[in-house]
């Protein structure tokens, strides 16, 4: 199984923008109310994981900045498929106190057990460079 083959395997489609059918008027209230939705989830999604990070932040209010700052940020993303393991390498920040906060998250991620959507991948996060196999081996 290659990269590329992750968003084959998927087999459900949800069509959020579908406009079969409608009035004009109507299709944007519905596609309004659609947004608002995902807006709503993505902003619980944001606190969750804010109120994570406070955990053992000291500076609590700045808790959500560091969050939306890691949703910005790069990552790795290596793929496994012999031990089904998809690996999240996320780059450190400039702060240590920020990486510690950080490392907080990962490993409560890590608890979790999450599987990538449409596969049977584990997803592992870790904080810092990927661990790359040696060249030819």
């Amino acid at each position: 199984m290659d990269v590329q083959g992750f968003g084959k395997q998927v087999d459900y489609i949800i069509d959020v923008f579908n406009t079969s059918g409608r009035k004009s008027r109507e299709y944007r209230r519905s596609l309004q109310g659609k947004l608002n939705t995902i807006r709503i989830i993505a902003y619980r999604a944001e606190t969750a994981i804010t109120m994570v990070v406070r955990e053992v932040m000291s500076r609590q209010d700045d808790a959500r900045s560091l969050i939306r700052d890691l949703f910005l940020s790069e990552a790795d993303i290596l793929p496994d498929t012999d031990n089904k393991i998809l690996n999240v390498c996320i780059h450190h920040t400039a702060e240590a106190r920020h990486n510690r906060a950080i490392e907080h998250l990962v490993q409560h991620l890590n608890d979790a057990d999450y599987k990538y959507p449409g596969t049977k991948l584990t997803m592992r996060f870790s904080l810092g460079a990927p661990e790359l196999p040696a060249p030819g081996g």
